[in-house]
């Protein structure tokens, strides 16, 4: 944070973006039996919160941390950030605007909508497809577009009735 300060030093606005903050800021163990890995971990949480606090940030400078598992972390970093925002996943006609944007001729969009596959999921599933036409030729029927889809779901202990993934 003080290199942030010092590049800063000239009244531009920092922007510091920590993705998956949750793999950093999870929940604190209260075991006194801590392995060496649990002790880095708690040490790195203790300095991330110390900077966090804003009279040790940079002036002007935004904080942003995105995270898929916000159970996992400690209430403690809630209280460092100003605002929290929670960006849910559209619905099927959202999911269908997405397929529809992106593979524009295939009559199959509503049924691959069904799997409630977040953007970033249709996404790569979608550049799966275009790798294996341009590498290979192959150009997928609609039974290996859903085999590849639920390729992307772990089924475990749901048989095929779970159709929603999603992060």
């Amino acid at each position: 944070f003080a290199t942030i300060a010092k590049h800063y030093s000239n009244g531009l606005r920092p922007l510091i973006y920590v993705d998956e903050i949750d793999s950093i800021l999870s929940k604190r163990s209260e075991n006194s039996s801590e392995t060496s890995t649990n002790s880095t971990d708690r040490r790195i949480q203790n300095l991330l919160l110390t900077n966090l606090d804003s009279s040790n940030l940079p002036k002007n400078c935004c904080v942003l941390g995105s995270s898929n598992l916000i159970n996992e972390m400690d209430s403690a970093y809630f209280r460092r950030f100003n605002l929290l925002i929670e960006y849910k996943l559209g619905g099927y006609q959202s999911r269908l605007q997405l397929w529809n944007y992106l593979m524009k001729d295939c009559q199959d969009n509503a049924e691959y909508a069904k799997y409630e596959l977040s953007p970033a999921l249709i996404r790569s599933t979608y550049d799966q497809i275009n790798i294996d036409r341009l590498l290979f030729g192959i150009q997928p029927d609609k039974a290996a577009i859903i085999k590849l889809i639920e390729s992307k779901i772990d089924y475990a202990g749901f048989g095929n009735k779970l159709k929603k993934v999603g992060f």
